[in-house]
């Protein structure tokens, strides 16, 4: 009868067993990471029966299994990082997009509306009305340039905010990795296995990668996971400590650090991908800073080429033309494209300043630069960092810097350092730094406009040759020292010996002869003689002329006077609306519309990323479920067969009580 009731009593704990296996996974069905338990029973050793048969002694509970799947869990791990950063980068990405592209927020509208309002004033240079109407669509385009920058700007700081946070939530999942990992080998101390441990330190793992991609490796004391090239973020029970490092110098952009146990700390920015840390990373490097260097960059060649071409002009005052917008090479400005890194060697060394100067707009690329000393040669090196060319480093007499590309095209830019840097001190320049947020209208009177051309010519009465002169031009441009010899120069009269030869007199038509000329190609070429030789200070006034002057005709040139209703300066300036002044390959707004397509087909792809990516998570995660998930039909199904199998096994046990009560009372 002992034996009979064993039996019953083995069956019974073991389908009691099974049933609090089942319940337990029904009670987990919804719950993260969880992986569904199965009983696995053995039968118990068998007893010798008359010395030639065995009897069996029923059944025992040999394990708990945890139905886990570890290719299918390390597919989740994968697809879950790959999607985690393909849904930041849409997120971020699809931001710089709409308001890029957007007429309300982009710039592509006030730069169509600026040039729309200068064409109208080229028609009426002199009413007061219209030259106002433009100053103000001057400020709307500025204003919108410093409104694009700052919003740029802010998703800079949202991406460094981010990076903040998300970098606690990996050291908080890396301590409870390493915590879990101490936990679980000492539960299994005994052999047996903690499986509720092991689905709960899977799950950390799991939401560890949403935030960077990892590679996991187990070993004898727990997962070891490590990120980018190899950095530990934990090993055993030690867990790295991943830390975000505020900008430095005139950088906008924080930096990623991780500290190991042992105390050493890792600068990880450039290694880290995947998770929402690698997608905001990858946002800012390729969708963010570009957008910023190129927004800047069209900033500073719009203010550039008008300023400039407003200094050709003369205004209705009768004044040489000033500057629309702010000066692009202000000292704040100078000083700010210019950052280091310090001596990290000799932390005492203070590092080095510098003033970075544009010299030619139409030259600077939408790019920053490195630039590194050689103590042991002596030379400098750099490279441009959009594309990672190599530049050549020219050092001037006065001991500015300027860089050139493989094929000696400048720059654009000269740098001046206000010392020798270290040598292993690295140098950031950025030359189109803080363009558009600087971008200001610092023109305020109506009549300062300097729309019209500063040299008129005119037939003097009383020729009887064919001769016809047009307007002039300066083929040279004109800084304050050229201006200043073409106001000293003025006016002349230009006295006709034969159909092609002339000479130029001073303003007493009794006088002497100035100089000489020639007419060729149709055209009259004079020349302006500088203040001194040697100055660079010597310019060419070009006319167009046809027909046949008689001996004696003569033309008169003359600076234009105060209220003059000519508008070539006005025209000229139409004329950098479609002037390829950008890059020194794209006009303003083919440069804008480039950088609106390429966000927008980086949008596009990123989209098209989001998507696939999320479905190979969900399939991924199908995957695992199919395996290690739990099927509420499959647990009720479970339930009624263990019940039944505990009653059974209760039946064994009052069959026996029944026999043996019988025994008792017949004896």
């Amino acid at each position: 009868m002992a034996s009979l009731i064993s039996l019953g009593l083995s069956g019974l704990t073991a389908s009691q067993a099974a049933l609090t296996t089942t319940g337990h996974n029904i009670s987990n069905a919804d719950t993260a990471g969880y992986s569904r338990q199965q009983t696995v029973q053995q039968t118990a050793p068998a007893s010798a029966f008359n010395g030639l048969n065995y009897i069996g002694n029923g059944t025992s509970l040999a394990e708990i299994r945890r139905v886990y799947n570890d290719y299918l869990t390390t597919q989740v791990r994968t697809s879950t990082s790959l999607n985690s950063e393909a849904q930041t980068f849409l997120s971020q990405v699809s931001q710089v997009d709409a308001l890029l592209s957007n007429t309300d927020t982009g710039l592509s509208s006030v730069l169509s509306s600026f040039f729309t309002n200068l064409q109208t004033l080229s028609q009426q240079p002199t009413d007061l009305t219209a030259r106002q109407l433009f100053l103000s669509s001057a400020n709307t385009l500025s204003g919108r340039f410093q409104s694009v920058s700052a919003q740029l700007s802010d998703q800079a700081s949202y991406v460094n905010d981010q990076l903040s946070s998300r970098a606690d939530e990996v050291n908080s999942l890396s301590k409870a990795i390493a915590g879990y990992n101490q936990s679980i080998m000492q539960a299994s101390a005994n052999g047996a296995s903690p499986n509720d441990l092991l689905d709960a330190r899977e799950e950390a793992v799991r939401q560890l990668s949403e935030l960077v991609s990892l590679s996991v490796v187990s070993q004898d004391s727990g997962y070891a996971v490590y990120m980018g090239n190899g950095q530990p973020l934990v090993v055993g029970n030690t867990a790295s400590s991943l830390s975000v490092v505020p900008p430095a110098g005139n950088s906008q952009n924080s930096t990623l650090a991780l500290t190991t146990g042992s105390g050493t700390r890792i600068d990880v920015t450039g290694v880290v991908s995947g998770g929402e840390i690698g997608g905001l990373l990858r946002y800012r490097s390729e969708v963010l800073a570009p957008a910023q260097a190129q927004v800047n960059r069209l900033a500073l060649v719009l203010a550039d080429q008008l300023n400039g071409q407003l200094g050709q002009g003369v205004d209705l005052n009768g004044d040489w033309g000033s500057n629309l917008f702010a000066d692009i090479n202000s000292s704040e400005l100078q000083a700010q494209r210019v950052s280091s890194s310090g001596s990290p060697s000799d932390p005492t060394q203070a590092p080095v300043t510098g003033m970075l100067s544009i010299t030619d707009s139409s030259l600077i690329q939408a790019s920053d630069y490195s630039l590194q000393y050689d103590s042991g040669t002596g030379a400098y090196s750099a490279k441009r960092l959009s594309d990672g060319a190599q530049m050549s480093v020219t050092v001037d007499a006065a001991g500015s810097l300027s860089l050139q590309d493989a094929k000696g095209v400048d720059q654009g830019f000269t740098v001046t350092l206000s010392s020798t840097p270290a040598s292993d001190e690295k140098i950031s320049l950025q030359p189109t730094r803080g363009a558009a947020a600087a971008l200001s209208v610092t023109q305020t009177d109506a009549r300062a406009l300097a729309l019209a051309s500063p040299v008129k010519a005119e037939a003097t009465s009383g020729n009887v040759g064919s001769g016809v002169i047009g307007e002039p031009v300066v083929s040279s441009t004109l800084d304050a020292t050229r201006q200043a010899v073409l106001d000293g120069a003025l006016p002349v009269k230009l006295v006709f010996t034969d159909a092609s030869t002339f000479s130029v007199y001073g303003s007493d038509p009794e006088g002497s002869s100035l100089a000489s000329g020639t007419v060729a190609d149709g055209k009259l070429i004079l020349t302006v003689e500088g203040s001194a030789a040697g100055d660079n200070d010597d310019f060419t006034l070009e006319i167009p002329f046809s027909g046949t002057p008689a001996n004696g005709d003569s033309f008169t040139l003359s600076r234009t006077g105060a209220n003059s209703s000519d508008n070539r300066n006005a025209l000229a300036l139409i004329g950098l609306q479609t002037a390829k002044t950008v890059g020194g390959a794209q006009s303003f707004g083919d440069d804008y519309g480039q950088l609106v397509s390429s966000i927008g087909a980086i949008s596009s792809q990123a989209k098209l990323d989001g998507t696939a990516t999320d479905a190979v998570l969900t399939q991924a995660n199908a995957a695992r479920e199919s395996v290690s998930g739990v099927n509420l039909d499959e647990e009720a199904a479970n339930l009624i067969k263990f019940q039944q199998y505990y009653n059974a096994s209760a039946q064994v046990i009052k069959v026996a009580q029944s026999i043996f009560d019988t025994l008792l009372s017949s004896i």
